[in-house]
C-alpha cells in the first residue's frame, strides 16, 4: 500500500531522489522491492523476483535494478546481510 501512495509523488519528484525511492516510481521495481520486503527471510534470487515482476530473464532484472537503485541486486543483498549481522 505504501508503494502505491509514494509512486504518485515519486513520478514528479526531481532526478536526484534516493535510488531507494527512485526504485519505487518504477513499476517493475517497486513490486521486486515489495517482494522483498514482504518475505525478508526470504532467500531470493535475482531470477524468483525477475519471475515475480515479470521479466523475461535474471539478467534483464539485473540491469533495471542497478539502473533504478544504483547497486547490483548481489551486493545490495550482501549489504542486507551485513546489515543484520550487526545487530
Amino acid at each position: 500500500m505504501l508503494v502505491h501512495a509514494l509512486r504518485p509523488h515519486l513520478a514528479t519528484a526531481p532526478h536526484h531522489s534516493p535510488s531507494r525511492h527512485a526504485g519505487l516510481a518504477d513499476q517493475l521495481t517497486a513490486a521486486a522491492l515489495s517482494a522483498l520486503h514482504r518475505e525478508p527471510a526470504r532467500p531470493w534470487t535475482v531470477a524468483e523476483l525477475a519471475r515475480t515482476v515479470g521479466y523475461g530473464s535474471e539478467s534483464a532484472l539485473s540491469v533495471a535494478f542497478k539502473r533504478v537503485m544504483g547497486i547490483a541486486p548481489g551486493d545490495h543483498r550482501r549489504r542486507g546481510r551485513e546489515t543484520e549481522d550487526e545487530h
